[in-house]
């Protein structure tokens, strides 16, 4: 077992549809910081699973210069994954 920590930045794109044909897609810059752990299970495959807290870049400051941006809507991730090395 090999645990590991992680971060970064993205790109996260949201679409929302609601009623009375209702739609909103946008795309925002944010933050990721977690864990995981990945285990090995033979040789050349592995399963992991992650959890991430994500900060995305508030709608409000989408045209702010990058020091005046905030970053109020935030939420979890939590991923499992089945890899294939070669």
């Amino acid at each position: 077992m090999s645990p590991f920590l992680l971060g970064g930045v993205g790109w996260y794109y949201t679409q929302v549809n609601g009623p009375a044909s209702f739609s909103n897609t946008t795309s925002r810059f944010g933050l990721h910081a977690g864990a995981g752990l990945e285990v090995m299970l033979s040789k050349s495959l592995s399963l992991d699973g992650t959890y991430r807290y994500v900060w995305l870049e508030s709608i409000g400051s989408k045209d702010a210069n990058a020091l005046d941006k905030t970053y109020k809507d935030s939420g979890s991730i939590i991923t499992m994954a089945l890899n294939f090395m070669f």
